[in-house]
């Protein structure tokens, strides 16, 4: 063979890796926009969010002392004192600002790995493992405040200020807020898939793909070679 013939392919198998590892990032950056998309309405929810439970909780932990220097009526004053209104007002606001605060600091990941420049693939699971924490922290914060202050009430209208002694209403005290566990955890899980279910189902779809156009790249890399 001569060395023109050997001239020519080199210039054609480079030109085929040239193209390859074009394609390549032209498949990059548009899954990196598309999941960048994704995440920049994902963190405006959750932003959303954050702001309401804190706004909706300090409000909450500075109005609870009203109870007691109020001496009008209020709600559930037929069960609870002043003073156990402003303590069971009180937790509901801290345990609702938490809840706002680490939505926060979840959404101030979220724009961290937007921004990143770094490896894509590992950027797009960190974002879902965040998204998937928001999730769990947002059914379990329902599921076990609902039950504990459904439990503070609920001994409040049986006992009536009695020793609790073991008798129906002991059962009652102990099945109900199981009961109510149980059924929010089941709520809480659905209505979270339906609220975030689909920027998963986006993220975990560019991983797909991402993962696909490496597989192609390394294949037609091992084709040239």
């Amino acid at each position: 063979m001569e060395l023109q013939d050997l001239s020519t392919i080199w210039e054609e198998e480079s030109a085929k890796n040239a193209n390859t590892h074009y394609e390549m990032e032209e498949i990059t950056a548009s899954i990196r926009k598309k999941s960048g998309l994704t995440s920049a309405r994902l963190q405006r929810k959750i932003i959303l969010k954050s702001r309401m439970a804190i706004v909706i909780g300090l409000g909450a932990m500075i109005m609870s002392p009203l109870f007691v220097l109020d001496e009008g009526d209020y709600l559930l004053d037929n069960l609870l004192s002043p003073i156990e209104m402003t303590v069971f007002a009180f937790l509901m606001g801290a345990i609702t600002m938490v809840i706002g605060i680490h939505a926060r600091i979840s959404s101030k990941q979220i724009e961290r790995l937007r921004s990143a420049s770094g490896d894509l693939k590992s950027s797009l699971s960190q974002t879902t493992a965040v998204l998937q924490r928001v999730i769990r922290a947002n059914i379990y914060s329902d599921a076990v405040g609902v039950p504990f202050f459904l439990t503070w009430l609920l001994y409040a209208a049986l006992y009536e200020g009695s020793p609790i002694v073991f008798d129906f209403r002991l059962l009652l005290l102990v099945l109900v807020p199981v009961v109510v566990f149980r059924l929010n955890v089941i709520l809480g899980r659905w209505f979270q898939a339906h609220r975030f279910g689909k920027y998963i189902e986006d993220l975990q779809a560019c991983i797909h793909d991402l993962e696909i156009g490496n597989e192609i790249n390394a294949r037609n890399t091992n084709l040239e070679e």
